[in-house]
């Protein structure tokens, strides 16, 4: 297969000493292209050290079946970029779109962590609304943080996860995630075929939540990542994810909208959604192709923080974060401050990655699209 690599968006660069680093790969493909970052780790901070961006107007990922999720093509073209880059690091991170997979909190009797995994490792068919053979499954106690846990220095904090601490009363939550094991296994077969190792399959939404909200604080978020026929919205509670909703509109019913009511080609109507949004001229365009879409997603944020008022009645959330490619429209952050009353940020995956000064234009106005790869990365370094 020919391939252009005009479409693709990449840089790569060699140090002044040569020295071993260790470095990790995060590779997210997207409904109509594949985002990949490698960071290498220099003292105690993370370094960019290769971003690409490819785009194809093919479907990559399909929504809504399990067949043919991921199309063939994505694991050539990941391979085509890593020759191109000479990345030689090919244990990547690869990740899973929410709408294949299975996220759930739940809320268990139990007064520890030990007793509470006890309790899923028995009863996991209970939270799993399929066969258990059928999917790859896993989850994660949701452990309440304090100010003082915090500042506690990092050998501490390993040895109060080992221990059975009580909790307060008997309500300790969980978050299980599951995966059609024909999903997983068309993703590891795809990509190994190209010589590929998968270090380890993640569903996009944690890694969204590792790149995008600080380690260090324990403030609570709405994470809305409005890509091209998925929005994403997922709810955080100190840095735990802990709601997470696929709403099947996005970028491209926008487009579609303009596209019908104007009269033109898709990517001409996809940059009057980008450079003019909720600014374009025509009223009646905003009203009938914009603001219909943007009204869905704007209920079910609104559903989502109400589920988060129940079970945390005395929180609040600080502020939406906004990623995606859609996420760049104009007008889009006053909008939304204006319909939630609510501080609206934009998401940025580089805050705390170190890279050159003279690609910080270039990397700001591709931020909304690789926070994905980027959490994925960050990954391989979580245990450092």
């Amino acid at each position: 297969m020919k391939m252009d690599f005009n479409e693709i968006d990449f840089s790569s660069w060699k140090h002044f000493f040569k020295r071993k680093e260790s470095s990790s790969v995060g590779v997210d493909v997207g409904s109509d292209s594949i985002k990949i970052v490698e960071l290498e780790k220099k003292s105690d901070r993370l370094a960019l050290k290769n971003y690409a961006l490819v785009a194809v107007n093919k479907n990559l990922v399909r929504l809504g079946t399990n067949k043919h999720l991921i199309n063939d093509i994505s694991g050539e073209l990941t391979r085509k970029v890593f020759e191109k880059l000479k990345i030689k690091n090919r244990k990547i991170n690869l990740a899973i779109p929410g709408f294949a997979s299975l996220i759930t909190t739940v809320n268990l009797d139990a007064a520890s962590v030990k007793e509470a995994q006890k309790i899923l490792e028995l009863e996991a068919s209970k939270f799993i609304p399929l066969p258990l053979e059928e999917v790859v499954y896993d989850w994660q106690i949701i452990e309440e943080k304090s100010e003082s846990k915090q500042e506690e220095k990092p050998e501490n904090k390993k040895k109060d996860l080992s221990q059975n601490q009580q909790a307060k009363g008997k309500n300790q939550k969980a978050v299980i995630v599951a995966i059609m094991k024909e999903i997983s296994q068309q993703y590891e077969r795809i990509f190994e075929t190209n010589g590929f190792e998968i270090n380890t399959l993640e569903i996009d939404s944690f890694s969204l939540v590792r790149s995008l909200v600080d380690g260090n604080e324990l403030d609570n978020y709405v994470i809305l990542d409005i890509g091209g026929r998925v929005c994403n919205i997922i709810v955080t509670h100190q840095q735990n994810l802990i709601i997470n909703k696929n709403v099947n509109v996005a970028g491209y019913r926008i487009t579609d909208a303009i596209s019908r009511s104007m009269g033109v080609e898709s990517e001409r109507a996809e940059k009057m959604k980008i450079q003019q949004g909720l600014n374009i001229e025509v009223k009646q365009l905003r009203e009938q192709a914009i603001e219909p879409v943007l009204g869905i997603i704007v209920e079910e944020l609104e559903k989502s923080l109400n589920v988060f008022k129940k079970n945390y009645p005395e929180e609040r959330i600080k502020g939406v974060i906004l990623s995606g490619g859609t996420s760049k429209m104009i007008g889009l952050v006053e909008y939304l401050k204006n319909k939630t009353g609510m501080e609206i940020l934009i998401g940025n995956p580089w805050s705390r990655i170190d890279y050159p000064d003279g690609l910080k234009d270039k990397l700001t106005e591709l931020a909304p699209s690789f926070a994905v790869a980027t959490g994925l990365a960050m990954l391989g370094f979580d245990e450092d």
